[in-house]
């Protein structure tokens, strides 16, 4: 199969922008900054399964990007990469982590990458940042692999 430019691009695009799915498991923090604005009933009965809504369905984005890549990998290359995957998940975990500690957005690769490239270094230089990294790397990829269980068992019973 030929790669030309496009291919890379859209490649490159979905790197950067995978991350953004699940990090939205670290958004719950928000639902404690919003409770003492709204009623406990709001909170409890709205806010609550608003948010959880919204970080099931961005996680199982994450979760069906990972498995089309899966699936497009299988077709290329007739067999499955676990590789790719804990490449995938590695960088997710640290663009997660650039993006809740430091605030970069998927487009500062473009517009500072010389701030992400220092940041990125220096933090993956810091054992106790490394360590963080590394157990939300564990807990990114367990979830994934259940959700992944999961969405198999819906079509296999929908078969």
């Amino acid at each position: 199969m030929t790669r030309n430019i496009v291919w890379w691009a859209i490649l490159i695009i979905f790197i950067a922008f995978l991350p953004n799915a699940p990090y939205i498991l670290t958004d719950s923090i928000h639902i404690i900054e919003l409770s003492p604005d709204y009623p406990i009933w709001a909170v409890s009965l709205i806010l609550i399964p608003q948010y959880v809504l919204f970080i099931v369905a961005g996680f199982e984005a994450y979760v069906i990007s990972l498995t089309q890549l899966d699936n497009y990998l299988t077709n290329v290359t007739a067999k499955k990469s676990f590789l790719v995957r804990a490449i995938a998940h590695g960088l997710c975990v640290v663009g997660i982590y650039l993006g809740r500690l430091h605030r970069f957005n998927s487009w500062d690769l473009i517009t500072k990458p010389g701030k992400v490239m220092v940041t990125t270094w220096l933090d993956l230089l810091d054992v106790w940042k490394l360590s963080s990294m590394a157990i939300a790397f564990a807990l990114i990829w367990l979830l994934s692999e259940l959700i992944k269980l999961v969405n198999h068992r819906i079509r296999l019973t929908k078969n």
